[in-house]
This record gives C-alpha cells, sequence and structure tokens, in this order.
C-alpha cells in the first residue's frame, strides 16, 4: 500500500507544530536534567516527521507503526528498555525507507539473500550449541564469546540473546527459502528452530505458511469455481 500524499503546505504546518513543541513544551525533571529532556523531546518530534513522512510516501500502515511505537515507548512507562526497542524500530524503519527510496526491484534478491544468509548463521551456531559448542569462543581462544543473558544459559540461541527472539528470526525468514536455489535451507531453518524450543516461531511460521498456501492456491481455486459457474 501506498502512502498517503499531503500538499507541502500541510507537511510545513505539520513540521512547524512539531519543531515549536520541542522547543517550547517542557514537563518537570530532577535538577539539572533539563538538556537531556530537551534532547529526548527532539527526538521524539524528529520520530513523528519520520513517520510523517513514511505515511505520506510509502506506506500508512508503517507510518501508523511507528507512531505507536512511539507512543509505547513512552507510555505508560519510560526507561532504558523501552528507548532501546525504540530506537531499534526508528534505525530498522530508516534503513527500511532508504531501501525503498534508493533500490529498485533488481536489488531485491540481494537483500533476500542476505537474510537466508543470516538464518543458515544462526541455524549453524545453534547446532553447536546445541552440543555444547560455542565457534566463537573456540576460534578467538575466549575472546569473543556468544553466551545468551543470564537465564538463558544452556540454551539455543542462535546469535541471538534468547531462544525466543532466535525462534523469531528463523521464522521471519524463512520466506527467503522458499525459492528453488535455497530449498536447501528449509530443513536446517526448521530443525534450528525446533531446537531453539518455545510456540512463538514455530506458530507463527505455520500461520503464515496457511496464509501463503491460501492466497497462493484458494484464489486459484475460487477463480476457477466461478469461471465454471459462468460457463
Amino acid at each position: 500500500m501506498s502512502g498517503t500524499r499531503l500538499p507541502s503546505s500541510k507537511i510545513g504546518i505539520i513540521a512547524a507544530v512539531l519543531l515549536g513543541g520541542a522547543c517550547i513544551v517542557r514537563v518537570p525533571v530532577p535538577m539539572g536534567q533539563l538538556r537531556p529532556l530537551f534532547q529526548l523531546l527532539l527526538e521524539v518530534a524528529a520520530i513523528m516527521m519520520f513517520a510523517v513522512f513514511i505515511f505520506t510516501r510509502i506506506n500508512r500502515w508503517i507510518g501508523v507503526f511507528l507512531m505507536l511505537c512511539l507512543f509505547s515507548s513512552i507510555y505508560p512507562v519510560f526507561d532504558k528498555t523501552s528507548y532501546m526497542a525504540r530506537n531499534a524500530v526508528v534505525y530498522g524503519l530508516l534503513w527500511f525507507t532508504l531501501l525503498v527510496t534508493m533500490m529498485d526491484k533488481g536489488g531485491v534478491k540481494y537483500l533476500i539473500n542476505a537474510i537466508a544468509v543470516i538464518a543458515l548463521a544462526n541455524s549453524i551456531f545453534t547446532f553447536f550449541q546445541y552440543f555444547q559448542v560455542d565457534p566463537y569462543r573456540i576460534v578467538t581462544i575466549g575472546v569473543i564469546r556468544t553466551d545468551p543473558i543470564p537465564g538463558h544459559a544452556g540454551q539455543c540461541t542462535g546469535l541471538m540473546s534468547n531462544p525466543n527472539e532466535l525462534s523469531s528470526l528463523l521464522a521471519m525468514s524463512f520466506p527467503a527459502f522458499l525459492r528453488q536455489k535455497w530449498f536447501f535451507g528449509i530443513p536446517v531453518v526448521i530443525t534450528a528452530m525446533l531446537m531453539a524450543g518455545g510456540s512463538g516461531g514455530p506458530a507463527s511460521l505455520t500461520i503464515g505458511l496457511l496464509c501463503y498456501a491460501y492466497i497462493r492456491f484458494g484464489k486459484v481455486r475460487l477463480k476457477h469455481a466461478l469461471h465454471l459457474s459462468s460457463a
């Protein structure tokens, strides 16, 4: 879905309101924290303007998603975790925006190949971890380790920090293997996902495959039935 174009005058009004709000609005903060508050308000204004750009030029639903992400990072709790999670989303959407505006269809295959390689790399590390082996720790003589965060020791996490992140990554990367030259990676990714444990990844993958099957084959059968009924 494409964006919803707005006249440049309305874009200017939105930008002026956001800039004025960031420079004028103040909330109670501890002594000496006025400068960090100003920085945070400017970040909020910049993210909102970025969301407006995505909404009007690229995809309205992604723009709405960024606004919801911004709101949820502030309310009901604003802390280091929500701030870092919000920044991760913003940088991800920044990358997405750059790709959409700079890359043509010919470059998409390279991006999909990269996603497949990332999934395979995580799967390989998962296999090693299943047998209590850390390739990074061996090659670098203990300097670099891929140990998961506390609470997940002994579990398969690949190159992620916990099994849920690994399972989600593999599930999202799975469509990259639905190509003729990459079919070999399907059993690898599924096996790694099962080693990671949890039900989120397999459940989302199952739902995604069902939706894909319906879109791919269900519509064909529906068109065939309509053709027969009109004959």
